[in-house]
This record gives structure tokens, C-alpha cells and sequence, in this order.
């Protein structure tokens, strides 16, 4: 049988008295947001890709820092999409190495809840938090954002205490990708006769470096260049002749569109605020486009805050308390040109395809559905101009954050977010976008 273990701040603890067997890790999902999504693609590689984009589109922090991992295709056509930051998965995965364990799969605890029933979210409680299993969405949530999605905290059982089994694969296993289990390939015996040639020949190519740095780089330049042509050329239906041209017309294509990037923002400021205990977020502003912060705490703190920013991917400026957050800042001139002119034309091509992707909708109605589908009930106002505004009581910065970057990715603009903290964890928010 499958062994359960959970990871804990005691260390592990086996779920369901099962002792032996292979080890299936559990953890508590707090910093996993969990989706269910519905794919149009039948093929593995389509489906990783199309969930892919719905990372890209759902989450606050950048592709390439996240780790995305779906589920199984269950009998209505959905699957679970997970998503992680890398630095989280190491952590949770350390926390099983150091007890000599590698689990077979890892599984967020709140998807080992039973399905919902008559569409009420079924729940546990696993202090500080609990978990929530609803039709759409999973999570482990404070009691307060418990109650609002329609759970019942009180009649909630313990989850340390449940009988869990898994008769069949996971809901969604996390090791995926770089995490899979790897078998040991470098001994099979189809590997050693070309890794020993490609030794060989590895060696004579070194007795001359210099030629083959010039080797290498020129190959990888026209790699890039040959990679922002097709970019291209996928995004707007013609193909450029050079990737210069590729890539002007991808910013003249994104130009033209509405742009905002305070959702990436604010995750870039609430990733530097964490790690500094004493500084604390006073009150949020934006005007035009830019996002200006208030920090409470001791000058140390605060400044401590603003330095960690400024290293970050946003050009920003610091005003005693007040730190201003503006446009990403311009590709390392450690780039290459080739590689610096892909990583433009990545940005743009992703924007025009968001943008495309978002639909003829209203303000008014992606605004409504980007909140309903984060349980949130708060009611949307519509405005002149096809503007939407919205004010929501209390709100988690972790739920705030995928709802700020789903209204950006759907070609939405934020004109004005006002936050300020409540007595808990939560923040009162005024929103409004066009």
C-alpha cells in the first residue's frame, strides 16, 4: 500500500496509520494555487503548453520562476493545474530528503479532500489554516476566506486525523518536469558507446577554444534570431525577413494596445517585503503608471525594502517611506544582442496573444469573473469611459495578486488600486480598471 507522509512543522506524519510501502509526500498547500481547468488539447506536449499559458496568465511572479504541474484528466473533462514557486518545491522537497525519503509523487493536501458535494466545498482543518476543496478551486485558507467560499470551519474535521488512501494516481502530482523521478540512464548500455565518442570528441574541440567560442556563438545568435523570426511570424501571420524587422513589428503590434503591469509589480514587492520581518506595507497607491507604496517599520527596515527592490526587474526610487515603482527595466547589457532582442520579443508576442485571448467582453463582466472564480462576492460597478470598479472589504494579498494579473492578461488596464491593511492578515482594496 501507499504511504502518506506529511510534512509538518514536527517533521513527518503518516496519514491514515499506513506504515510501509512506497512514500507519497503531502504538503500543506499554502503556497500552491490550485485551478481547475478545463484543456482543449488531447496530446501530452499541446496540454503541458496550453498549461503553460494559463500559468502565465494566472500568476503573479514570471514564468521562469514558477513550477507548473498538471493533473489528470478526470471524467467531466477537467484536470487540476498547479502552480509554485521553484524555491517553494526545493524547500518542500528538502524537507523529505533530510528525513532520507524521495517521495514518488507530491500532492497538495487540500486535493486529497473529497470532491465537493451539491457544489458546497467539503473541508478540514489544518491549523493556522483550512483546507478547502470547491469545484473550481482549492486551497488552504484562513477561516475568515473560508466562510466567504461557502465552508463551514467549525464542522470542519481535522485533517491530521482523516483515514486517506489513494486508490488510484493523485489528483495532481506536483513531480513533474525537472522534479520527476529519474531512472539512472547514464548506465544503461545504449548510453555508454555515444557518451564515450561524445568525450572524444569533446576533447579535440577544446584543444581549440577560441574557435570554438566564435563556433558556438555565432550558432547560437542565428539560433535566437531564427527563434524571434518565428515568433513572429506565429503572433502576426507574416514572416520578417530579418529578426530586427520581427522584432519592431511585435512592439509596434503591442503598442497598440492597452498595457499594465501592476500585478507583476506588487508580486515583485510583496517577494522583497517577506524576507524583512520589521517592515510592514502602510498603504498602496497608483497613479498613472506607477505604483507607489507606503512602509511602515524602522528606517532600517524600510530601507533595507527599498534597496531589494531596486535590484529587482522594475526601475524604482525611494522617498523616505515612500517607494515609487515603475516600467521594467531594459534587458542586462550582459545579454547578447540576439538574446536581449528574443527576450523583447517573448514580452510582446505574449501580450498580443493575451490580448487576442481576452474576448469581446465588457469592463464590467471580466472584472465579475475574475473575482467570482476566486470566491469573492463583492460587487462590480460600472463606469464612463468602459471603466469597472470594484471595493472588496478583506482580501488575502495571495488571492489579490492572481486576480491583478488574470485582468492584465485579459488586455485590461488597472488606473486605480488604493490598499490599506485590515486588523488580520487582509487587505480592504479598491480596484478599478478599463
Amino acid at each position: 500500500m501507499t504511504r502518506l507522509l506529511m510534512a509538518t512543522p514536527d517533521g513527518l506524519v503518516a496519514l491514515g496509520g499506513t506504515a510501509e510501502g512506497p512514500a507519497v509526500g503531502v504538503i500543506p498547500g499554502d503556497d500552491v494555487a490550485l485551478h481547475r481547468v478545463r484543456l482543449e488539447g488531447t496530446r501530452a506536449k499541446a496540454r503541458r503548453a496550453e498549461a503553460a499559458a494559463l500559468a502565465a496568465e494566472r500568476a503573479a511572479s514570471p514564468l521562469e520562476d514558477l513550477h507548473v504541474a498538471l493533473g489528470p484528466t478526470d471524467a467531466d473533462g477537467g484536470a487540476w493545474l498547479g502552480i509554485v514557486a521553484r524555491e517553494r518545491m526545493e524547500a518542500h522537497l528538502d524537507r523529505f530528503r533530510a528525513a532520507g525519503i524521495e517521495p514518488e509523487a507530491l500532492v497538495p493536501a487540500p486535493l486529497l479532500l473529497p470532491p465537493p458535494d451539491d457544489g458546497r466545498p467539503s473541508a478540514a482543518r489544518l491549523p493556522p489554516a483550512v483546507l478547502v476543496r470547491g469545484p473550481t478551486f482549492a486551497g488552504a485558507l484562513e477561516e475568515e476566506l473560508a466562510e466567504t467560499l461557502g465552508a463551514d470551519p467549525a464542522a470542519a474535521p481535522p485533517f491530521l486525523e482523516g483515514a486517506f488512501e489513494l486508490a488510484g494516481p493523485p489528483a495532481l502530482d506536483l513531480l513533474q518536469g525537472p522534479y520527476a523521478p529519474r531512472p539512472a540512464w547514464w548506465r544503461a548500455r545504449w548510453f555508454r558507446l555515444p557518451a564515450v565518442l561524445l568525450l572524444v570528441s569533446a576533447a579535440v574541440l577544446m584543444a581549440v577554444p577560441p574557435i570554438l567560442e566564435r563556433v558556438r556563438a555565432g550558432v547560437q545568435a542565428r539560433a535566437l534570431d531564427l527563434a524571434t523570426i518565428t515568433l513572429a511570424e506565429r503572433v502576426l501571420g507574416t514572416r520578417p525577413q530579418t529578426a530586427e524587422a520581427a522584432a519592431a513589428a511585435l512592439v509596434a503590434a503591442r503598442a497598440r494596445l492597452p498595457e499594465s503591469t501592476i500585478g507583476e509589480r506588487l508580486a515583485a514587492l510583496l517577494a522583497e517585503l517577506e524576507p524583512v520581518a520589521a517592515a510592514r506595507i502602510e498603504s498602496l497607491e497608483v497613479t498613472g503608471d506607477t505604483l507607489i507604496v507606503r512602509l511602515g517599520g524602522p528606517p532600517e527596515a524600510v530601507n533595507a525594502v527599498a534597496a531589494r527592490v531596486a535590484r529587482g526587474p522594475f526601475l524604482s526610487r525611494q522617498a523616505g517611506d515612500e517607494i515609487r515603482i515603475g516600467a521594467r527595466k531594459a534587458p542586462p547589457a550582459t545579454l547578447s544582442p540576439a538574446a536581449a532582442r528574443l527576450a523583447r520579443a517573448e514580452r510582446d508576442a505574449a501580450a498580443v496573444v493575451r490580448a487576442r485571448r481576452a474576448g469581446p467582453d465588457s469592463a464590467t463582466d471580466r472584472l465579475a469573473r475574475a473575482l467570482g472564480d476566486a470566491g469573492l462576492a463583492a460587487p462590480v460597478v460600472a463606469g464612463p469611459g468602459g471603466r469597472a470598479s470594484v471595493a472588496i472589504p478583506a482580501v488575502r494579498p495571495g488571492v489579490l495578486l492572481p486576480i491583478l494579473a488574470r485582468l492584465e492578461a485579459e488586455g485590461l488596464v488597472i488606473v486605480a488600486l488604493a490598499a490599506q491593511p485590515n486588523p488580520d492578515p487582509s487587505l480592504n482594496v479598491s480596484l478599478e480598471v478599463r
